[in-house]
């Protein structure tokens, strides 16, 4: 019976967790956000819209941050906002639970809002102990033999055109992949400096191959994110952090590319079905996409379709007739 699917899964009322693997051209899907996205459009359950925060941002931004520009440069954006006076602590029984849920371990609630962040938007923050920073933030390529302690309490010896970050003392940490214990954030930490930027896949691949280190965030930017999440990230997680530790919030500050155009496909609706070998609607064909996040504009032959930016996987008409196919052979619905 359809209305009876699920139903056994889970054996007791405690914690209910599904674990679930995604493709490696799937990285909207390392977060939650997107798995209900893509459930939303097949029929189980309706996808509910974020809604902008409406946060108080009314102190002054106390780091300057640059990307240098050379050959080779891993980071597009640095985006950042600078949270003063708050006070670090365990974090509330929802947040932790969430977190174990997930198979994380809490350590404090500023760390443990960025992680629930990641694992929600499929967008990595990171959280420095401002006040351990000297001066001023440098997006820049490591210089050869640099050497780093990172989070995970290793000391990492860099190769010329890694991406890291820095300050006018050294490396604080390696962009995108970890970062080091010289800034780290403590439960006495009073100031921060919450970052939220794009890096290039192949330039954190190469790093954390030769490196052999393996991060969340790693596994998530390699993949590629959403270039286009930055704001949304700082804003979820500045919400979080001055609702459980205080503190007041600066406006975010980014530095580089501060929006990235969504790529445009002219799809052919008689192409689809010399590809597949089934007729489909254009009115099926914007249904199907609209639901994903897509934004259909039909003329006479084509559709015009705006490809969301959180889809590096589609570039070709090929990729966007794969979401025809399920929908045509199995209908909506799992009992169809």
């Amino acid at each position: 019976n359809e209305k009876d699917i699920g139903k056994s899964y889970f054996k007791g009322s405690s914690q209910r967790a599904i674990d679930i693997s995604i493709t490696p051209n799937r990285a909207d899907c390392l977060g939650i956000r997107g798995i209900a996205r893509d459930l939303s459009s097949a029929g189980v359950g309706k996808l509910i819209e974020s809604k902008s925060k409406k946060i108080k941002q009314d102190i002054k931004h106390q780091i300057k941050t640059s990307i240098t520009k050379e050959k080779n440069q891993g980071c597009d954006t640095f985006g950042s906002c600078y949270i003063k006076n708050i006070t670090n602590k365990e974090s509330p029984e929802w947040l932790k639970n969430k977190l174990i849920a997930l198979g994380l371990k809490p350590i404090s609630a500023v760390v443990d809002i960025t992680n629930y962040v990641m694992f929600d938007l499929n967008r990595p923050l990171h959280a420095y102990d401002a006040d351990k920073i000297n001066k001023e933030i440098i997006v820049r390529n490591a210089k050869e033999g640099e050497v780093f302690e990172a989070l995970d309490n290793k000391k990492y010896k860099l190769k010329k055109n890694m991406c890291v970050i820095s300050d006018n003392s050294g490396v604080l940490g390696l962009g995108g992949i970890i970062g080091g214990t010289t800034t780290s954030t403590e439960l006495d930490t009073k100031n921060i400096l919450l970052e939220a930027a794009y890096f290039s896949p192949s330039s954190i691949r190469k790093t954390a191959r030769i490196l052999n280190i393996n991060t969340d965030a790693k596994y998530r930017f390699e993949r590629g994110i959403d270039p286009n999440s930055i704001k949304e990230g700082l804003e979820l997680a500045t919400e979080l952090i001055l609702k459980i530790c205080g503190g007041k919030a600066s406006k975010f500050q980014i530095t580089g590319k501060t929006n990235q155009k969504n790529k445009v496909i002219n799809f052919q609706i008689e192409k689809f079905e010399k590809l597949i070998g089934i007729p489909i609607s254009a009115k099926e064909i914007d249904k199907i996409l609209s639901s994903l996040g897509f934004k259909c504009k039909k003329s006479q032959k084509f559709i015009k379709v705006e490809v969301p930016s959180w889809r590096p996987d589609v570039s070709l008409d090929e990729d966007l007739s794969l979401f025809e196919i399920g929908p045509t052979f199995f209908g909506k619905n799992p009992g169809e």
